[in-house]
């Protein structure tokens, strides 16, 4: 998947091949597609990785006994580290995810492939509301 990210993050969705992925991980195009069936399953897999690794981190900084305040600056440096140490995240998430949305209507309705980093954002806006509104 790792391969596949990249080479989507820097070509795009559309220029990159089941092939393209193949050659990047030193693997066969048939072994590939045993994997996964296809560009837009592998696709989505990609943006539920992302999802799973950003909640996580999200998750962490929800359950810290910190003020919003304090999540918030903590939120933002996870951020800015994603953004500098996996790069590819990020630029997968803003140029393929949110642009090519047709790619994921099938299987991804809603917010059902980020459901985990939606969540943990909603947590820190719900617990946020309830600190400044306190």
């Amino acid at each position: 998947m790792q391969g596949a990210l990249e080479l989507f993050a820097s070509k795009g969705f559309y220029s990159t091949t089941i092939p393209d992925i193949a050659i990047s991980v030193k693997m066969s195009v048939g072994n590939m597609y045993n994997y996964f069936k296809s560009k837009d399953i592998l696709a989505e897999e990609i943006i539920k990785f992302i999802s799973a690794y950003l909640g996580k981190e999200l998750q962490r900084i929800n359950e810290k006994d910190i003020s919003t305040k304090e999540k918030t600056r903590a939120i933002v440096a996870i951020y800015f580290e994603v953004a500098m140490t996996k790069p590819e995240m990020i630029d997968y998430f803003l140029r393929i995810y949110l642009s090519n949305r047709e790619i994921f209507r099938d299987n991804c309705a809603g917010m059902i492939c980020v459901n985990e980093f939606v969540t943990e954002v909603m947590i820190y806006f719900e617990e946020g509301v309830k600190e400044w509104g306190a």
